[in-house]
């Protein structure tokens, strides 16, 4: 009896006992660490210990002001700079950051969250940006690639209120939203639902909608399907892109246009060239820009309404490489003629030359009127070949009419021929042969 009375009270001690040592463990296992994260301190050592030895070259350092949530299903910080020691401002500054994810999901090294979202994101070019993977990694042998990575899934990613700064001035505004971002071995997949994106000071605003991004990390991405728009301009996008891998390596990437319509005068850069853009010039056609390790190459197919007049097409190859661009090759057939022509400039010498055939030119078309008032109603044709330099008292050239015709005022005149000079803001005709 005694005996049945001590086990029947020792019972509910030893459960209390289990009770509290299993207390004890979730306490130290999954309060502590959420506790002991609020702490400056605590935050920074943990920072240091591995997302900078992991990521960071040496000089660079992430500061966390506020921890406002740090718990299993989610995590609010406020206040998150990215700087190196020696620069005067922060290469990267976020407001704030949030992530709502799935804590059965972490037991399986898997994090699938609901949704991540950056607020009040900017980043300052005037600063170089960190090498992430770089000298820390490097320095222990270890690869700077994505196999460490679990596997992920966000349902929702937003970035909100980016602004890319030079210093003092604002470059660029925008946001980001994506939806079913995926991460598995090193391949990305997502939807994307819009890319928003306003250059200042010109306010140029542009919009990527729908479509999908998938790649490898590091290296390439791939966007299909996507709609790009702006004031004046309708268009599909599909792009590849090919970020750098190595040191000294160079980003490449192609970008593919399908343009359902462009209207010159409603597009801002274009419509400050100077050029008397009619109010119903529409174009469509396609834009495709290939970008190299050394050079920038476009092509250019366009066709609709030119000085609202029909224009068959307009075509163009040019390549950048370095300060040289050379057009390879320039068409346009337009109601009132055409032309085809090529050329080669040097921005640094200030210096250029080419040449442009034109081809049965009709100067009293009235699509003209805008470009020379008064023409009259004939037709030319011809080569004409110049080079200029821009000097210092003023822009020099000169120029060759080769093989021209003039037809008009009752006469036709052929072969004509005439060469010119400009030099110090004053024409010298050289020669003329009729």
């Amino acid at each position: 009896m005694a005996g049945g009375a001590r086990s029947r009270s020792v019972a509910p001690l030893r459960a209390l006992a289990w009770a509290g040592a299993i207390a004890c463990l979730l306490f130290t296992f999954l309060v502590l660490p959420f506790m002991l994260v609020r702490n400056r301190d605590v935050r920074d050592w943990l920072l240091e210990g591995s997302l900078h030895r992991g990521l960071l070259p040496a000089q660079w350092h992430l500061r966390i002001d506020h921890v406002d949530r740090f718990d299993p299903t989610g995590i609010e910080l406020r206040g998150i700079r990215l700087a190196s020691d020696d620069a005067a401002a922060e290469w990267l500054a976020l407001r704030s950051f949030t992530v709502r994810w799935k804590a059965g999901n972490l037991l399986r090294r898997r994090l699938w969250a609901d949704l991540m979202v950056l607020d009040s994101l900017v980043i300052d070019l005037g600063s170089s940006p960190p090498s992430f993977g770089g000298s820390r990694t490097a320095a222990r042998g270890e690869s700077g690639g994505s196999g460490g990575l679990p596997w992920l899934r966000l349902d929702s990613l937003a970035v909100n209120d980016i602004s890319v700064r030079r210093g003092e001035d604002l470059f660029l505004v925008g946001s980001l939203a994506l939806a079913q971002l995926e991460h598995d071995k090193g391949r990305v997949r997502s939807r994307l639902r819009s890319i928003r994106a306003a250059h200042e000071p010109e306010s140029v605003a542009v919009s990527i909608e729908d479509g999908s991004i998938e790649g490898m990390l590091p290296g390439e991405f791939s966007i299909r399907g996507a709609l790009l728009g702006s004031r004046g301009l309708s268009s599909s996008l599909e792009a590849d892109i090919s970020f750098p891998r190595e040191p000294g390596d160079r980003m490449r990437g192609t970008a593919t246009f399908g343009i359902d319509h462009l209207r010159p005068m409603e597009i801002a850069p274009l419509s400050k060239i100077g050029f008397p853009w009619a109010e119903e010039d529409t174009l469509s056609g396609m834009i495709r820009a290939d970008l190299g390790p050394h050079a920038l190459t476009a092509r250019v197919d366009l066709a609709g309404l030119l000085l609202g007049a029909p224009l068959g097409r307009f075509g163009l190859l040019a390549i950048l490489s370095g300060e040289t661009l050379a057009v390879e090759d320039l068409s346009l057939r337009h109601r009132a003629g055409r032309l085809a022509g090529e050329g080669r400039f040097l921005a640094r010498k200030g210096e250029g030359r080419g040449r442009l055939d034109i081809a049965d030119l009709s100067l009293g078309d009235p699509a003209l009127a805008v470009l020379s008032p008064g023409l009259p109603r004939a037709r030319a044709g011809g080569r004409l070949e110049g080079a200029f330099v821009a000097a210092a008292d003023g822009p020099q050239a000169s120029a060759r009419l080769l093989d021209a015709w003039f037809e008009g005022l009752g006469s036709r005149i052929e072969p004509i021929a005439l060469e010119g000079e400009l030099a110090s803001r004053v024409v010298r005709l050289d020669s003329l042969r009729v």
